[in-house]
C-alpha cells in the first residue's frame, strides 16, 4: 500500500466514528451519521469528491447504552478500478467465566 491509499484508508475509518455519540435513536441516528459520511467524503482532502457512499451506515447500541457499539458503512471508489471498502469500528466484548474448584479431603 502507497502512501496515498494509506490516507485514503484512515480517512475512512475516520469517518467510522462519526455521529457515533448522537444520542438519538431510530431513524433521526441514522440520518445523522449518513450525512457525517457524506460531508467527509465530499469535504477532507484524501477522499474528496473521489468516493460514493453505497450502503449504510448502519450502528448497534445496547438496551441501555448511550453511545454506538458498532459501526459499519460501504463505499465505492469512482474512479476505476472502482474499488469497494467496507469499513466497520466497533468492539467484541468476551464473557470468560473463571471457575474455581478444590478438592478437600
Amino acid at each position: 500500500m502507497n502512501d496515498a491509499d494509506a490516507q485514503v484508508m484512515l480517512t475512512l475509518a475516520g469517518l467510522t466514528y462519526r455521529g457515533f455519540g448522537d444520542i438519538q435513536s431510530g431513524e433521526p441516528h441514522a440520518d445523522v451519521l449518513a450525512q457525517g459520511v457524506l460531508d467527509g467524503l465530499g469535504t477532507l482532502g484524501p477522499v474528496k469528491n473521489t468516493w460514493d457512499l453505497v450502503w449504510g451506515p448502519v450502528t448497534s447500541r445496547g438496551p441501555r447504552a448511550v453511545f454506538d457499539s458498532s459501526a459499519m458503512y460501504v463505499v465505492r471508489e469512482r474512479r476505476p478500478p472502482h474499488r469497494y471498502v467496507v469499513r466497520y469500528a466497533g468492539r467484541i466484548r468476551f464473557r470468560r467465566r473463571i471457575g474455581f474448584s478444590a478438592a478437600c479431603g
